[in-house]
């Protein structure tokens, strides 16, 4: 998937399932493929949806970042971050050739902040 396609797939989510005037996913299924139904993390609060990682309002996160929201990552180290609050969707591709892994939601979080910082 292209940066350009995710980007789309990330602002079609940002925009509660819309694009341009025609509801292209129904907003119900939004709100609950994104809302959290378990914790995976305690320390950074980092929830789980329906295959999106979620940040909730109250997470450690959100208090660095200014904003609930959620993100999901793929294979090859793809993410895409939405922060509907902001809106703001942030996507990252890294190459899968270089060896060694990296958490793509750490990095993302940190080009997030690094965003949202220069915004204010």
């Amino acid at each position: 998937m292209s940066a350009r396609d995710l980007l789309r797939f990330g602002v079609l989510y940002q925009r509660d399932g819309k694009w341009l005037d025609e509801q292209i996913i129904p907003s119900l299924w939004i709100a609950e493929s994104t809302a959290t139904y378990s914790i995976m993390d305690d320390e950074s609060g980092v929830g789980y949806g329906y295959m999106w990682k979620t940040i909730p309002a109250d997470s450690p996160i959100s208090q660095v970042v200014g904003s609930s929201g959620f993100y999901h990552t793929g294979v090859g180290v793809q993410a895409v971050i939405v922060l509907p609050e902001l809106k703001l969707v942030i996507v990252e591709l890294m190459d899968t050739d270089v060896p060694g892994w990296v958490d793509p939601g750490e990095i993302g979080m940190q080009i997030g902040l690094e965003i949202i910082n220069a915004r204010n």
